[in-house]
């Protein structure tokens, strides 16, 4: 801070640096700072006087204060300052002064929205005009930059943020730097390329720490939500709004709420969404910012038309944004989007197509998506069905190539989000036809998209490797951590690590070629037949709509469509469930584990009931669950018992593992040797003997124990080996599914890091607590730690639901593994290694059916 000796007034050079201070203060999004330091600096200056280095800095004074009025929310002022500083620059002559108001009137302009008059300002600044210091060029190129973005004039946008680049790296001007990095990132964002876009911002905040505002927050979250990844960006926009309330920037706050009601008509909370948008409209009415008042308004239409509301007053007033104000606001496609939809809905083809876009040059992934929805929507009231489930097979198919693109697991599953609308038509209209095949084609068009392609292996990430080994560290530590007080600094770590490798794993997630997959395709009835046929299989393929959980049944000979029941009676039944699993596992207290066993029995014949009359009476069964019934115990179910179960993400991805293994024998394909590694993870006292008996199953088995069985050991088995086992804690992640993990010697192993291993094996048992749940994605997006090996392209997963005791577990895998051995598929294995053992129904297969050799059995 600027000091002067008391008593004497501040010269020049000391009024000259509360100035810049000012400036960084506002840089640094802290308005209220800057304005006490200009009033020092006023003060300091006293009365007008003739003197032209003292009216400069007056002048400078004026043009920063406008900004520090302008964050406060007044901005009649912020104008009025800009006005006195020009007339002046203009009576003294000062040419540069006279350039640095027209910089600041255009960066307010910009902020309100108007960006054709922000880039009007600035065509009559020469850059390299005499006078004008490094920082006002290096701004000038900023701004220009940033009005050509989102004008839409990209390539130009980048070559003046590129120039502000060079100039500020040039000049030492670190904080520009970084802001012109950041914009380049919004500029990624824009053109769709959102790992570049958090590269970038992540690179802008390493070059400047200071770049931590709610703006830099906001844009980071922007990103997070075309991404996907709803939870990151809540957590980024709960600390921007909280950075902005503090420092008094109103439009910031109202632009949160804003992404705040997107979020919200992301996740299908449609009153959440109006109530967001309503007050981001009114924030910016206060502002008097007619281009954000806009997009607040267009939002709030979306919302209300999502939500079920009367289509025909939406679409009059989407159109009179489209023909209005939306086009200078940036969203004029989204504003034709909108009315062409609502117009549709409400039954005026005409108008519909009028306004829908012949075609959108660069678009986004959810804009692209939304004009599949507003296609559709329009086909199907111009009573075009055939047209419209035409657009509905394109939209899944781009949605599927983005997700193929992406090689990233966390990536690829939250991209699915963006379909949650399109799906929900898709799957409408067929229950609307009655037709049972026409719902499954439906749900598989959409459902597990993730699991379904030939996925890019990640490459070693060094940043990452260091990141994954400190959370081990801290998790040994807090493991090792006993009082509350030393635990809470470490929890905090573990979760700051936690997102360190989040958005790591974003930025890496970098687009790659399309891989033509002919397995995208989704399955039909008429394909699942013979496969069912030769198993004397069913299948059960689960769907929530509607509020209902209904399911698709497919035999041999029938296929069947099921309204079942409410669908959170399910979920509440589901949810009681595995909290009476979870208890019962920590129960000594015979008579209170006597009263926690009697109330699961009772909810799992409440569940029976409502699931069973789907369930199919073949001999073997294969459960495609849905979000409701995700982590159910499926072969604790009494309808179940005594039958070979296996539970799979979709049917697709069922038929395609069999598939697999069917054309390796019809081509007389020599099959590897099968080996196997058995892994004993520590602190379990059956763990090395459990690890021992299943490898002496196999001819050739390796068990690793003690010091040797840790994560290398482990990943290098899962990469070589045909069968993996692993016997160990496990520890399944709700919040963060791809951060659960089982423990070996070394630490944790986490979900996520079987991406980057690139998994061969074929079959994997998991003999952990509970690392068979799982949590669902909107597109039926299945993330945890069997599920995340699934999409790593193992066939067979096996795993428990819920804890189980080492000496079940132990009698139980020894058991699996003899009968896999011999010859038996993993379903029926897994049936027959259960006789007499308790509580071995908390396991199940998960994928496709297993056996040696790879070909599936027949009866």
């Amino acid at each position: 801070m600027t000091t002067s000796v008391r008593g004497q007034r501040p010269s020049p050079a000391e009024v000259a640096a509360l100035v810049d201070e000012a400036v960084l203060a506002n840089a640094r999004g802290r308005p209220a700072l800057a304005g006490r330091l200009l009033d020092r600096a006023l003060r300091a200056l006293g009365p007008d006087e003739g003197d032209v280095a003292a009216l400069e800095t007056r002048c400078r004074v004026l043009i920063t204060s406008a900004l520090t009025r302008f964050e406060t929310g007044r901005r009649a002022e912020a104008f009025a300052l800009l006005t006195r500083a020009e007339e002046l620059a203009d009576a003294a002559g000062l040419g540069a002064v006279r350039a640095l108001a027209a910089i600041q009137r255009s960066g307010l302009h910009g902020r309100t929205g108007d960006w054709a008059a922000a880039l009007a300002g600035l065509q009559g600044v020469d850059p390299s005009a005499p006078g004008l210091s490094p920082r006002a060029r290096c701004v000038v190129e900023l701004n220009s930059g940033l009005a050509l973005q989102l004008l839409g004039r990209h390539r130009a946008s980048r070559d003046r943020l590129q120039a502000a680049v060079r100039l500020a790296e040039e000049h030492g001007i670190d904080d520009l730097a970084a802001a012109a990095l950041h914009n380049l990132g919004r500029l990624s964002f824009l053109r769709g390329e959102l790992p570049e876009a958090l590269t970038l911002m992540a690179r802008a905040r390493r070059r400047s720490p200071d770049l931590t505002s709610s703006g830099a927050d906001l844009d980071r979250a922007r990103v997070l939500l075309e991404a996907g990844q709803l939870d990151a960006a809540e957590e980024l926009l709960v600390q921007a709004e909280q950075e902005a309330r503090a420092a008094g920037l109103a439009h910031d706050v109202g632009e949160i709420s804003l992404e705040r009601a997107r979020r919200s008509l992301l996740l299908g909370d449609h009153a959440r969404a109006r109530t967001h948008a309503l007050a981001a409209r009114r924030s910016f009415a206060r502002l008097g910012e007619d281009s954000w008042r806009t997009r607040a308004e267009l939002l709030r239409l979306g919302a209300e038309l999502a939500g079920g509301g009367r289509p025909g007053p939406v679409a009059r007033q989407a159109l009179a944004l489209a023909e209005g104000s939306a086009r200078a606001a940036g969203v004029g496609l989204e504003a034709s989007l909108l009315a062409a939809e609502s117009a549709a809905r409400a039954g005026d083809v005409a108008a519909a197509r009028a306004v829908l876009p012949r075609r959108v040059g660069a678009a986004t992934l959810p804009q692209r998506l939304q004009l599949a929805l507003a296609r559709t929507t329009v086909a199907l009231a111009a009573a075009d069905p055939e047209a419209a489930l035409a657009r509905l097979r394109g939209a899944a198919a781009v949605l599927a190539s983005e997700q193929r693109r992406s090689a990233g697991l966390d990536s690829r599953t939250a991209i699915a989000l963006h379909g949650r609308r399109l799906a929900e038509l898709d799957v409408g209209l067929a229950l609307g036809t009655g037709s049972a095949a026409a719902v499954l084609r439906a749900t598989e068009r959409w459902r597990g998209l993730s699991t379904r392609g030939r996925w890019v292996v990640p490459s070693g990430d060094p940043t990452t490797d260091d990141l994954v080994a400190a959370m081990r560290r801290t998790g040994a530590e807090l493991r090792e951590a006993g009082d509350e007080t030393s635990r809470q600094p470490l929890v905090r770590e573990l979760a700051r690590l936690e997102r360190a490798v989040r958005e790591r794993g974003w930025m890496l997630a970098a687009a790659q070629e399309d891989v033509p997959d002919a397995a995208v395709h989704p399955t039909s009835v008429s394909a699942l037949g013979p496969a069912l046929a030769g198993r004397d299989a069913g299948l059960v393929s689960f769907l929530s709509w509607g509020g209902r959980l209904r399911a698709v049944t497919v035999t041999p000979r029938s296929t069947r469509l099921h309204d079942l029941a409410d669908a959170a009676d399910v979920l509440e039944l589901a949810s009681r469930l595995a909290a009476g699993r979870t208890a019962l596992a920590a129960l000594a207290d015979p008579r209170l584990r006597e009263v926690v066993e009697r109330s699961q029995q009772r909810a799992t014949s409440r569940l029976d009931a409502l699931l069973s009359p789907a369930l199919p009476g073949t001999g073997r069964v294969v459960v495609v669950p849905t979000r409701v019934t995700a982590s159910l115990a499926w072969r604790q179910l009494p309808c179940l018992l005594g039958r070979p179960v296996t539970v799979s993400p979709s049917a697709t991805g069922w038929l395609r593992g069999l598939d697999a293994g069917a054309a390796r024998a019809a081509t007389r394909t020599p099959e590897p040797r099968t080996s196997l590694t058995a892994v004993a993870g520590p602190a379990l006292e059956r763990a090395a003997d459990e690890a021992r008996a299943v490898a002496a199953c196999w001819p050739g088995g390796k068990a690793l124990t003690g010091d040797r069985a840790v994560g290398a050991a482990l990943t290098a088995a899962l990469r070589s080996d045909t069968v993996v086992h692993v016997a160990a804690h496990g520890s399944h992640h709700d919040q963060s599914p791809l951060f659960s993990s089982v423990l070996v010697a070394d630490g944790p192993l986490f979900a996520h890091e079987f991406e980057r291993v690139g998994v061969g094996a074929g079959h994997v048992v998991l003999s952990s607590c509970d690392v068979g749940r799982a949590r669902v994605r909107p597109g039926e997006e299945s993330l945890g730690l069997a599920a995340a090996l699934i999409a790593c392209g193992v066939r067979t997963v096996v795993a428990a639901v819920a804890p189980v005791r080492d000496d079940v577990a132990q009698e139980l895998m020894t058991r699996y593994h003899a009968e896999l051995a011999a010859g038996s598929d993993s379903a029926e294995a897994l049936l027959r290694a259960s006789c007499d053992v308790p509580d071995a129904g908390l396991f199940c297969g998960y994928g496709t059916d297993w056996r040696v050799g790879g070909a599936p059995a027949a009866v």
